[in-house]
């Protein structure tokens, strides 16, 4: 009994090592294996610039976690995710390649100090928003910078528009349009200038990119505005002395960041003057840059001192002082300009005021007669050419042809009239025209295309112009039907002329007419074009008719051709040519011309079977055109 108890004692114990051997699959336990808790489906999508979405599956819940490490960058930190979230967003910074954005990433699953293998995810895609970057911003001003973007990839459609959005806040967006702007569409680097900013601002900065799937952002950067000043501004130097007056100015080098409101110059007797005083000041507009002041109402040999001033929404500053001293009284210096532009009728001179004597000039201008020593008293044979100093030009008209003239400069102040020195000069007699003929140009089978220049009127008014031709030498505007008329006056004109025959030389002048006469430009030659027409053999076959007792096989031989260009003038001809035994001679005319680009065809009935070379053809009063040569066998 004994034995038999321990027997069964030993047979239980082996039954129950073999029976329970354990099964580790608790993912706390490290003899579980690892590769049975991880997670599975490791896929990336691109979202935006810089942003993807990242997303798992796991069918084991026993877990406190996920470890996420971005192999394209070795140096970031893992990232850890809840266990239960199934996707995660990753802003990092990714390898742009050509095929698109390269992402490396590694995720495993943890359980107490267990981690589970690692899936992995390499792939580079194509983004769905364009990838973008921002510049560093630079000229910058008090309400102005400059700064730019590279679109480094357009995503998965056209970059429709791209520019900068700006904000005094981070994270600036293009929604609204004051604070933004369009530079282009495309991939590729671009610039954009931010204006209307305001003065000793930090602004936040980020270029954008849009195409069909939306707008993406580059990094942001940012940059603060200039402080406002006073102006910055130097005067120019005194000129244009006269008793009352002189003429001055400034030159705004700086606004100090804020709009010159009000510029100009003051004076006084006394150093160091300034704008206070209304009656001692000009106010020449407003901005930047040089400006001219003059400054009347002066006394006579009197010492002023003058400074330029400029004004903003800081204050107004002045630049150097300059010093003066106002002339005595006179009646003007002047000189008589020499005659130019001599014509039958009229003349071109003037004069120069070097000296107003003191007093403002009224009027000036220049007088003529056909007696020596002119004066303006005459208001017929005088102009009136403005006033103050300095040249002026003077158009003398309605004179006499070939007539002998004095003339003389004028000026007038308010102690009287001074006269310039005295010049003669003769008006031109009258002529007829002097003109040139234009060289043929568009020359087709029916026009050309010509012209002439007027150079002289002759000192009478172009009363009509244009070509005229023939076809013998030395055409003239006899004839109406072989002439144009271009309209009046000097200069170049353009004549068409129409209505030629083709394969013709003709001879062409341009004509001018005055109330003294007709003249004629050079002549020119030309011959008009002849063009063939362009016929083409289009289609060939042959179908059996019939057997013949005694001669045999009969075979409809079908030949087609067609104009395509009747050329430069009507077709008088066509005709089909075909031979089985080249050769080939003489030809058949289809039955008329059917007219353009309409097939012209002819079906002759051939005894037997054999090789034909067919070819179509077409004629004008050019010549004859020849399509191209098919062959048959049948």
């Amino acid at each position: 009994m004994k034995n038999y108890f321990l027997k069964f004692l030993i047979l239980t114990l082996i039954f129950l090592v073999f029976s329970c051997k354990r099964d580790y699959n608790n993912p706390y336990d490290s003899r579980t294996d690892s590769s049975n808790w991880a997670p599975d489906n490791l896929d990336v999508t691109i979202e935006g610039n810089n942003q993807v979405r990242i997303t798992w599956s796991q069918n084991e819940e026993r877990i406190d976690g996920f470890i996420l490490e971005n192999d394209n960058n070795p140096s970031s930190n893992p990232v850890f995710i809840n266990k239960n979230l199934r996707t995660y967003i990753d802003n990092s910074l990714f390898n742009i390649q050509n095929c698109g954005v390269q992402f490396n990433y590694t995720l495993k699953a943890y359980a107490g100090e267990n981690y589970s293998d690692g899936i992995i995810y390499e792939n580079c895609l194509p983004s769905l928003l364009p990838l973008i970057a921002t510049n560093t911003v630079s000229n910058i001003t008090l309400n102005s910078a400059l700064c730019g973007g590279n679109v480094t990839n357009s995503g998965s459609s056209t970059v429709t528009s791209k520019g900068i959005c700006w904000s005094t806040s981070p994270n600036p967006t293009n929604n609204n349009v004051n604070f933004m702007t369009v530079s282009g569409y495309g991939t590729g680097p671009f610039t954009s200038n931010l204006t209307n900013l305001i003065s000793n601002t930090i602004y936040y900065v980020r270029a954008y990119a849009t195409n069909s799937f939306g707008t993406s952002y580059g990094n942001e950067v940012s940059f603060t505005t200039q402080n406002l000043f006073s102006p910055i501004l130097t005067t120019v130097a005194i000129s244009n002395i006269s008793p009352n007056s002189v003429q001055t100015g400034g030159n705004i080098t700086d606004d100090g960041g804020a709009a010159i409101t009000q510029r100009g110059v003051c004076w006084s007797t006394s150093p160091n003057p300034t704008n206070s005083n209304v009656n001692f000041m000009t106010i020449d507009g407003s901005g930047s840059g040089n400006f001219i002041s003059n400054v009347n109402n002066l006394n006579p040999n009197t010492t002023f001192y003058l400074r330029a001033y400029a004004t903003n929404s800081v204050g107004t500053s002045y630049g150097n002082e300059v010093s003066f001293t106002t002339q005595s009284l006179s009646i003007p210096t002047i000189i008589t300009s020499v005659a130019s532009n001599i014509s039958t009728s009229s003349i071109q001179s003037g004069g120069n005021i070097i000296n107003d004597g003191g007093a403002y000039i009224s009027t000036r201008g220049v007088c003529w007669s056909t007696s020596p020593n002119p004066t303006n008293s005459n208001v017929n044979y005088v102009t009136i050419n403005g006033t103050g100093t300095g040249t002026f030009i003077s158009n003398v008209n309605n004179l006499n042809p070939s007539t002998t003239y004095y003339l003389r400069a004028y000026a007038t102040n308010s102690l009287g009239t001074a006269y310039g020195n005295e010049i003669s000069f003769n008006t031109q007699s009258l002529s007829t025209p002097s003109l040139s003929t234009a060289t043929i140009s568009n020359i087709s089978s029916n026009s050309v295309q010509s012209g002439g220049n007027i150079t002289s009127d002759g000192g009478a008014t172009i009363s009509q112009k244009g070509v005229c031709w023939s076809t013998s030498p030395n055409p003239t505007n006899s004839n109406v039907n072989f002439m144009t008329i271009d309209g009046t006056g000097t200069g170049n004109f353009i004549s068409n002329v129409t209505n030629l025959n083709p394969n013709t030389t003709y001879y062409l002048r341009a004509y001018a007419t005055n109330s003294i006469g007709t003249a004629y430009g050079n002549e020119v030659s030309f011959t008009t074009l002849c063009n063939l027409p362009v016929v083409n053999t289009v289609s060939v076959n042959a179908s059996y008719h019939s057997t013949h007792p005694t001669l045999g096989d009969f075979y409809n031989l079908n030949m087609c051709g067609v104009v395509t260009n009747e050329g430069t003038s009507p077709i008088s001809q066509v005709i089909i040519t075909y031979c089985n035994s080249p050769p080939c001679g003489g030809g058949s005319p289809p039955g008329g011309y059917p007219g353009l680009n309409n097939n012209f065809c002819m079906s002759p009935l051939q005894q037997g079977t054999g090789t034909y070379q067919i070819q179509a053809s077409a004629t004008n009063a050019c010549g004859t055109s020849y399509g191209s040569v098919l062959t048959i066998t049948f």
